[in-house]
């Protein structure tokens, strides 16, 4: 901007050296030097919204990264809720179990002890009538203690099952309670590194502020000296044609969109006046003819017309879509996290305007710079991704601006790009 800002400072000069300047009023070497610390001014202020856009975006990447953590937490939050639940479940069951086998036992220990516990045992051997009868009844009383024992072991068994369970339990709450620390810590920075960008932003926007205000006074300095001769009715129509030259020049170098709309009324004006001192002189050419006989010139019309030239590539039908698409969401809020469709972040609002176009990109500024393929600033074609930095990405919609989320308390709008970082083509 800088570079063409001296270019049309520079046509300026040139014309004020010709015909063109006798008829403005011309730059003293007060208003000279006044404009040149426009100038610097300007630059300095560009370098310093530069420079604190860039410190909002190193925010973005900690506030990210920052994101992402809190959002694994609260998926770890909901598994460890989820085991919670299944271990409740298992307690409740092995609680149901052991006291299935308490029960049990306590009936058979109840059973053994009104028939006279083992004791009865020896009774019931010694009452055998004969050696098979005395194994027979041996094994039966066998099978009976082996239950007996059965029942203990089974019995214990259930009970450590379930003290497992309640020390796992215990484990998962703890992990949950640790979880809950853990993201509390990380909300209570992320709250931190907001507050701290939008100190950032706000020292930004006034920056940019009082550069766009400095910048559209300097812009507007370098048409004035053609709109007096556009105004000067007695103005030659050569001169005419020297001052739309310059201001078409001139157009092709300023910035702001009010500026260049200003241009743009010099210039129809300026082609207005040409073509009604044509028309007098034809009408008097008419009069002398009718009056007097003389050989007839006929006099070519002026080809300058108002020209507003651009190097910019043509849109492809692609590209105007990804560019329908983003500008049908100027105006949305910008919310950490968020990928529309109402509210974004930077990489939110690029995946999303790419997927309504049918064409899939990942999900974050990260990853976003390693999709498609590298394009340099000098070959940048509307719908290309921009970076202006490793955490800020928007996409390109020409003149070097681009639309994008720029940060929180701001919405989704079309900015200068400030700082070139990287540059990825999708198409």
């Amino acid at each position: 901007m800088k570079k063409k800002l001296m270019i049309g400072l520079l046509v300026v000069s040139m014309l004020i050296g010709t015909g063109v300047q006798a008829l403005a009023d011309p730059l003293t070497t007060a208003q000279q030097q006044d404009l040149d610390n426009r100038k610097n001014q300007i630059s300095a202020a560009e370098q310093k919204y530069a420079e604190l856009q860039n410190k909002a975006d190193e925010l973005n990447i900690e506030i990210q990264k920052l994101v992402l953590a809190v959002q694994e937490n609260e998926s770890n939050i909901s598994s460890v809720n989820k085991d919670i639940e299944a271990l409740n479940v298992q307690i409740e069951d092995n609680k149901k179990e052991f006291e299935k086998k308490e029960e049990l036992f306590k009936t058979r220990i109840k059973f053994l002890y009104e028939n006279g516990g083992q004791a009865n045992y020896i009774t019931v051997l010694f009452s055998a009538n004969s050696i098979g009868d005395f194994i027979s009844k041996a094994q039966a009383i066998g099978k009976i203690l082996s239950l007996d024992k059965q029942i203990l072991e089974e019995l214990d068994e259930k009970k450590k099952e379930y003290d497992v369970s309640v020390a796992r339990l215990d484990t998962k709450k703890t992990e949950l309670e640790n979880l809950n620390s853990v993201n509390k810590s990380k909300l209570s920075d992320l709250n931190q590194k907001k507050d701290e960008q939008l100190v950032y932003i706000q020292k930004a926007k006034e920056e940019y502020a009082k550069l766009s205000s400095d910048l559209i006074t300097t812009e507007r300095n370098l048409y004035k000296p053609f709109e007096n001769i556009i105004n000067n009715t007695s103005i030659s129509i050569n001169d005419l044609n020297n001052s739309i030259s310059a201001l078409n020049s001139l157009k092709s170098t300023v910035t702001n969109s009010d500026v260049k709309n200003e241009i743009n009324n010099l210039l129809t004006k300026a082609n207005t006046s040409i073509n009604k001192k044509k028309a007098e002189i034809e009408a008097s050419k008419q009069t002398n003819t009718q009056t007097s006989p003389t050989n007839n010139q006929t006099q070519k019309p002026s080809n300058n017309t108002s020209t507003n030239p651009s190097n910019n590539a043509p849109v492809s039908a692609s590209a105007s879509k990804i560019l329908e698409i983003a500008y049908s969401k100027l105006g949305a809020d910008y919310v950490w996290g968020a990928t529309g469709p109402d509210v974004f972040d930077c990489s939110g609002f690029t995946q999303y305007v790419y997927r309504q176009a049918g064409i899939y990109i990942s999900r974050t500024t990260y990853t976003q710079i390693n999709d498609g393929v590298a394009v340099s600033y000098s070959n940048l074609q509307p719908g290309d991704l921009v970076l202006t930095s490793a955490g800020h990405i928007g996409i390109y919609v020409g003149n070097g601006q681009m639309i994008h989320a720029p940060q929180t308390g701001d919405v989704v709008k079309v900015s200068k790009i400030w700082s070139f970082y990287a540059a990825r083509r999708i198409l």
